[in-house]
């Protein structure tokens, strides 16, 4: 199954405070051409749900969390990064 570290939720809150989003809007993780992008999005009704401190922060669709089940999305050294999920700690 597809997971965000808290590492990564807490750098996607701070990013969303910086864009200062629409009234509902959240990061939503896209999967184009094997590449993770992230975009502004509202969420849907079928879409998984990634809070920090009970704050929306990031979504994703059932096609993408399939495609992506493998991995989980972290922060490390200044950036976003995809870990396979048997290697994460």
């Amino acid at each position: 199954m597809f997971r965000v570290s808290s590492r990564a939720t807490s750098e996607l809150a701070d990013m969303l405070a910086g864009l200062v989003p629409p009234e509902g809007y959240c990061l939503r993780i896209r999967l184009r051409n094997r590449a993770i992008y992230l975009a502004l999005d509202m969420p849907r009704a079928d879409d998984q749900q990634f809070s920090h401190q009970g704050e929306l922060v990031l979504v994703a669709d059932p096609d993408t969390l399939e495609a992506c089940a493998a991995y989980v999305l972290d922060f490390d050294v200044g950036d976003f990064c995809v870990r396979q999920a048997a290697e994460f700690n």
